[in-house]
């Protein structure tokens, strides 16, 4: 009669050993997924990936200090980005640059027929668009359970098609310059009284 061995009892304590490491792995694995998965969420919710978005396009003088990816704003929120920025032709009497960009929902629902684009400068060079919330007139975009369906075409809203043109908001470039150039004096004065009194 052979001799009695721990052969199976060895084999018993490996294969339990294999399942708790198998265990351990596949249970790091699934936290790490869960994990990376709330984080995309997270993030293209922060971001607005998933995010219904607005077409809008403006003309201005040039595209000094201003970058595909850039950030649009309405009343101090960073509400869309610029997506194309190209020069116009070279004969054209009117126009200089072709800014398009989007804005993001609920945001493009204050827009209106009377908004307006102001380029605003920053102290170091770069400028950005800064769109204005509509008073009056009509909405640039209608919408049926969160998806676009019409656009405002000056005088009544027409169905969107994949030939549909983004909606034109009128820039108004001399305007916000003008406007940070007068915050800035006014800053200069508050922080130098005797300056008001000089007059150049």
């Amino acid at each position: 009669m052979p001799p009695a061995t721990d052969t199976p009892s060895l084999d018993t304590r490996l294969n339990r050993a294999e399942r708790v490491v198998g265990l351990f792995v596949g249970g790091a694995f699934i936290l790490l997924l869960t994990a990376f998965s709330y984080y995309i969420l997270h993030t293209a919710e922060k971001r607005g990936w998933f995010v219904a978005r607005a077409p809008f396009f403006t003309y201005v003088r040039s595209a000094n200090g201003m970058k595909e990816g850039d950030k649009v704003k309405l009343m101090g929120f960073d509400v869309g980005e610029i997506t194309q920025i190209e020069a116009m032709p070279a004969d054209d009497p009117l126009w200089n640059v072709y800014v398009e960009f989007t804005v993001k929902a609920p945001y493009y629902g204050y827009l209106w027929s009377d908004s307006t684009v102001k380029v605003v400068s920053d102290l170091l060079g770069g400028r950005y668009l800064e769109v204005t919330k509509g008073v009056q007139g009509s909405a640039s975009y209608q919408e049926q359970a969160g998806k676009l369906v019409s656009i405002f075409n000056g005088e009544a809203y027409e169905a969107i098609t994949p030939e549909t043109t983004p909606f034109w908001l009128l820039s108004d470039e001399t305007s916000a310059i003008n406007d940070r150039a007068e915050t800035l004096l006014a800053q200069v004065e508050q922080a130098l009284p005797g300056l008001s009194l000089i007059h150049i």
